[in-house]
């Protein structure tokens, strides 16, 4: 429930829509089959909160609401790290289950990795990244400004416009997701990238 979840992708892809989407078909599959679907989402005081299991509408509803909410909420100087909202599930979920991580964040490999071997252990994880928002643009719109999301301050055009710049950017990005992908892979842990929102 990062703040950037707001931010379109890089690929134009809507985040925030993604999400809604996913949790509207995970409560039809689990109503169908008759399971249970929570939310596990940071809060804006900077802690992890897992919501209630069950499969009603209202619930699935209120998952929306709730992580619309939170979203909106959270400054990104509080939001819980990966490994904080994963490390609340391994230790309040008991009973063998799927958990779905979608975010946009590239976590750090060493910080990740043992948290999610013991959740992968426990649990089948799905691992579902979406592309990532960029502080770039090929060219310079009078009317659209590009925002700093932890300052809330402009990003210098000289900035926004650089290519060399961007080109690094792009290729950083690049190496995180190959790195990522590779520790999910090592974890047992199912991973996918989504781009775009015709993808869902």
């Amino acid at each position: 429930s990062s703040p950037s979840m707001m931010l379109p992708a890089q690929t134009g892809l809507d985040k925030r829509e993604a999400v809604f989407g996913l949790i509207v078909a995970l409560g039809m599959f689990v109503r169908k089959n008759r399971d249970l679907l929570a939310l596990c989402n940071g809060q804006p005081d900077g802690t992890a909160a897992l919501s209630k299991f069950s499969n009603t509408n209202n619930h699935i509803e209120k998952l929306l609401r709730t992580y619309d909410r939170d979203m909106q909420r959270t400054s990104p100087v509080t939001t819980p790290q990966l490994p904080q909202l994963l490390g609340a599930i391994l230790h309040k979920v008991r009973t063998r289950s799927a958990v779905f991580v979608v975010t946009d964040v590239m976590p750090d490999r060493a910080e990740l990795k043992p948290i999610l071997t013991k959740l992968s252990a426990r649990h089948q994880v799905f691992w579902l990244q979406l592309a990532a928002s960029s502080p770039f643009v090929t060219e310079q719109d009078p009317i659209r400004q590009i925002i700093d999301i932890e300052t809330l301050k402009p990003v210098e055009p000289d900035i926004a416009l650089n290519r060399p710049l961007h080109t690094a950017w792009d290729a950083a990005v690049q190496t995180l997701l190959t790195e990522h992908a590779q520790t999910c892979r090592a974890t047992g842990t199912s991973y996918g990238f989504l781009t775009a929102s015709e993808a869902l």
